[in-house]
């Protein structure tokens, strides 16, 4: 968190949200910093649960002098309709309203508590996957916002462990809700955690650290090549309203990864949603066949001819 900054923490009532909205609040003074925070209801807990949870953030918040926004949605509705996981639909209505929250405070960031465990199951969870190296760079300190423009997404706490945070609530005297994200039914982060991680620590007992350390390690990578990425968009992309354009022979014979962040930043400057590994591996090939055109999430297309390739809003979706 930067000095002067304004920033909504996003807190569930959990141990980890909780001790980094209670560490905050106590150092805000000295950093000139201005607190608010923001507690979404997912609607996959019992209506007592959910407002026991919301009762005990406004009480934490009312104690520390915390300006509080509420929100709630329906995810299993969103997943049913979107054929999202659970996990997925969550976190995409939990971060949109967490990007509303902070607009309308005027935030520049939006805090999140994860911890070294979170990101070590991420880093699993996107070796499973087979995600690419911005994937296994998971979770960095300070990143720009998911979903196309908004805060910067900040982390302070990634070098704690999850027992860390736990303590910290217990020395404060204060008794956490147990953590809504841990009870929901979502079966690869939970079975990542208690099936995969207890498994990978009879190899190495500290796996935790050694796989954030492959995180910072690939995140150096990435950074080098986001930045070569950035200079290609100063000289090739072509930005005209609701779209963003490439010639299409030199976009082709781009490296893989440059060309990876390129379709990421345009779905991006289009307040689009980012595309899957599978469809930009879709679109990297249609720009050495064209024509052709593919759908993108957020309701962008992409649109391959002779001379151009054009990334721009889908007409269906207008």
């Amino acid at each position: 968190m930067r000095r002067g900054e304004r920033v909504v923490v996003g807190i569930s009532g959990g141990p980890d949200s909780t001790a980094i909205l209670v560490l905050l609040s106590r150092i805000a003074d000295k950093l000139g910093a201005h607190l608010a925070a923001g507690h979404f209801d997912h609607q996959l807990r019992g209506k007592k649960e959910a407002a026991a949870d919301r009762a005990f953030v406004e009480g934490l918040c009312r104690e520390l002098g915390v300006e509080l926004t509420c929100g709630v949605g329906d995810v299993k509705d969103r997943a049913r309709r979107k054929k999202e996981s659970l996990e997925e639909a969550a976190r995409k209505m939990r971060y949109a309203f967490l990007g509303n929250t902070a607009r309308d405070v005027d935030a520049t960031a939006v805090v999140v508590g994860h911890t070294l465990d979170d990101r070590a199951e991420t880093v699993l969870m996107h070796i499973i996957r087979g995600s690419g190296t911005e994937g296994l760079a998971a979770m960095p300190a300070r990143s720009p916002w998911p979903f196309g423009e908004g805060p910067d997404l900040v982390r302070p706490i990634l070098d704690l462990r999850r027992e860390d945070t736990i303590r910290y609530c217990r020395e404060s005297g204060i008794d956490p809700r147990i953590d809504p994200t841990n009870e929901l039914p979502v079966a690869t982060r939970n079975r990542v955690r208690a099936e995969l991680v207890p498994l990978l620590r009879t190899y190495n007992p500290r796996i935790d650290e050694a796989l954030a350390r492959l995180a910072e390690s690939l995140a150096s990578d990435a950074d080098a090549l986001s930045a070569l990425a950035d200079l290609e968009w100063e000289r090739a992309s072509q930005c005209d309203g609701g779209l963003v354009r490439f010639d299409r022979e030199g976009f082709a014979v781009l490296p893989e990864a440059i060309g990876v962040r390129l379709i990421r930043r345009a779905a991006r400057e289009l307040q689009g949603e980012s595309p899957s590994a599978k469809q930009i591996e879709t679109v990297l090939n249609a720009a050495s066949s064209p024509p052709a055109q593919v759908d993108l999430p957020g309701g962008l297309a992409v649109k391959v001819d002779r001379q151009w390739l054009t990334i721009e809003r889908n007409s269906a979706h207008t």
